[in-house]
């Protein structure tokens, strides 16, 4: 890393090149470092396979270090605040809710298109920190969907999904067709089967018969069972699907149960970058 004089601070799994000069780096290093190519490891997901779409409470673009990722609500007097990824670990926000809960109001799109996923009905606003204590996976931080009744609903509905990545886990398998990997406000590209991850008949073949995976695995959705794993889900569409949630179906009491650490979307074939992507997205979350 010649010519920069700085050091890296504040990142988890550090690999510093051999010409990387030790010391602190402000933000703006890392952010000139990364755009000079000259510490490519400084840089998150987006800066890297830029998304349409990106819900994460991590950071995904290096610009986005010091922007908020999620707003929450707070339990005991409906007050409102943003947080980024670092305040989400810090203690920044469970100092916020105190011994209360905190539900997230907004999920920020990382992507720099700025459709964002909001819920503004209280009831139906998916769990972020349970009485005090922030929701985890893994050890990560985690958004909960509590109930089939609870979601957020993208700010621009979408109707070029190609390629969709989602993080999540399925806590209640029981619940029929009910648990949807991703909702539309009149379509149903992504519907839930009886058991399964997709329909056999509502889901198009476009989009149940394209290279989908779990964990990197190739799977038929419409005939796996679903399971209480956390998975990295990757579905490349063979056509364009539209999509307007996160995770429920047009209000009729069907969405995602569980918790849920990162979406992403494309709206081209990101086959060639797949492996790259989930690896990416595992070495952070440790999923498999």
């Amino acid at each position: 890393m010649s010519g920069f004089n700085g050091g890296l601070i504040g990142k988890d799994n550090l690999t510093a090149a051999t010409d990387s000069i030790p010391g602190v780096w402000t933000l703006k290093e890392q952010e000139i470092g990364i755009r000079t190519s000259r510490w490519v490891g400084l840089g998150g997901l987006l800066d890297t396979y830029p998304a349409a779409l990106a819900y994460s409470l991590r950071t995904l673009r290096a610009e986005m270090a010091t922007s908020p990722v999620v707003r929450v609500r707070r339990s005991n007097d409906n007050s409102e605040q943003d947080f980024t990824s670092s305040q989400i670990t810090d203690g920044t926000l469970a100092s916020f809710c105190g011994a209360n809960s905190g539900f997230v109001r907004t999920w920020y799109d990382q992507s720099g298109n700025s459709n964002h996923a909001v819920q503004t009905t209280a009831a139906a606003q998916p769990r972020i920190v349970t009485a005090g204590v922030i929701d985890a996976e893994a050890g990560k931080p985690a958004i909960v969907w509590p109930s089939v009744n609870h979601g957020l609903s993208f700010m621009l509905r979408m109707t070029t999904v190609r390629t969709y990545i989602l993080l999540a886990r399925c806590s209640n398998t029981l619940l029929g067709d009910r648990p949807f990997l991703l909702g539309d406000s009149t379509e149903y590209q992504y519907h839930a089967g009886n058991g399964t991850w997709l329909d056999s008949n509502y889901s198009p073949p476009s989009v149940r018969n394209g290279d989908n995976r779990l964990n990197g695995v190739s799977a038929n959705f419409a005939t796996t069972a679903r399971s209480p794993i956390r998975y990295i889900f990757t579905m490349i569409n063979t056509a364009n699907a539209p999509a307007s949630s996160l995770m429920f179906d047009r209000g009729n009491g069907r969405s995602w149960v569980g918790p849920v650490q990162e979406v992403i979307i494309y709206t081209t074939d990101q086959g060639a970058n797949r492996a790259a992507i989930e690896t990416n997205i595992n070495a952070h979350y440790s999923v498999f």
